[in-house]
């Protein structure tokens, strides 16, 4: 059975009964001794290299944790040729003119 952890840049009120810490708490409080085998769900920045969210990942893999998304798997979205981002940027700015309220996006990495 794996403990999950939820990573993130900033403290938020977690929407569910889950166990979300910040990066700087992942940084200095684990691995702790005894802990069970524990799976992270990195949600910090992985936009830029060496970001908190790119050593989040590298860090749990260093740890032996199981870490969504994997630094494989940041440097394979960052590095991909043909991704769907540039079918996305050129609407972004008309897009966001004609909102009048912010749009929140979820955007979950998984298996399907």
């Amino acid at each position: 059975m794996y403990k999950t952890l939820v990573v993130t840049d900033q403290t938020e009120t977690p929407p569910l009964d889950l166990n979300v810490i910040t990066f700087e708490q992942y940084l200095s409080d684990y691995p702790k001794l005894g802990e069970p085998r524990t799976r992270i769900i990195n949600l910090c920045d992985t936009e830029h290299y060496l970001s908190r969210g790119y050593y989040c990942s590298l860090l749990a893999e260093s740890r032996k944790h199981r870490v969504l998304p994997s630094v494989n798997t940041i440097n394979d979205l960052r590095y991909q040729d043909g991704g769907e981002e540039h079918r996305l940027q050129p609407l972004l700015p008309k897009l966001s003119a004609d909102m009048e309220v912010p749009v929140v996006l979820n955007i979950y990495f998984g298996w399907t």
